[in-house]
């Protein structure tokens, strides 16, 4: 058996995933939105388990368009959030040393343009963690991240947002979050 299959019998492998979220709603002239606009995603990629490593790479996209244009009106809150988790979320022994690549996006246009009316806040929130998540005895790993959350909101004349405005971006890269014991 080789190297690379008698890992591969054995929890290490390569995870690769890409998740992309997008609502474009009550964009033009006059639309009307009674409620809230909620734009969410949640990515894990990783093993979850027991695992001697593995490669894991993920890109998230993340994106709404809401309420641009002229006299739109959201009755609500909109919300555009993005969560994602990369590498080992379980018991790792005797990692090998997983390598963990992510990417992540988190964009908000919303009340551009003429006369629009949000009723509530308005929050763009990224949410990332890169590496280790677990229990192991790891040899190292690499861990490489990017990040971008941006709002544009009621920019242009007569524009309102009757809740607060909050971007917000959350990073968490390299080591473990959990307990590594690294031999000497």
């Amino acid at each position: 058996m080789s190297d690379l299959a008698w890992l591969n019998a054995f929890g290490s492998d390569l995870n690769s995933a890409s998740n992309t979220v997008t609502s474009s709603v009550g964009n033009g002239i006059g639309n009307t939105i009674g409620g809230s606009v909620i734009t969410e995603g949640d990515q894990r990629v990783g093993d979850h388990g027991f695992s001697l490593g593995g490669d894991n790479s993920a890109s998230q996209h993340v994106d709404a368009s809401v309420a641009n244009g002229a006299f739109n009106t959201v009755g609500g809150s909109v919300i555009t959030e993005g969560d994602q988790r990369v590498g080992d979320h379980g018991f790792s022994s005797f990692s090998l040393g997983s390598d963990n690549s992510a990417h992540q996006d988190v964009n908000a246009a919303v009340g551009n343009g003429l006369g629009n009316f949000i009723g509530g806040p308005v929050l763009t929130e990224g949410s990332q963690s890169v590496g280790g998540h677990g229990f192991g005895f790891g040899l190292g790993g690499d861990n490489v991240a990017s990040q971008h959350v941006d709002a544009s909101v009621a920019n242009g004349a007569f524009n309102a947002v009757l809740g607060g405005v909050a971007t917000e971006a959350h990073q968490s890269v390299g080591g473990d979050h959990g307990m590594t014991v690294h031999p000497i």
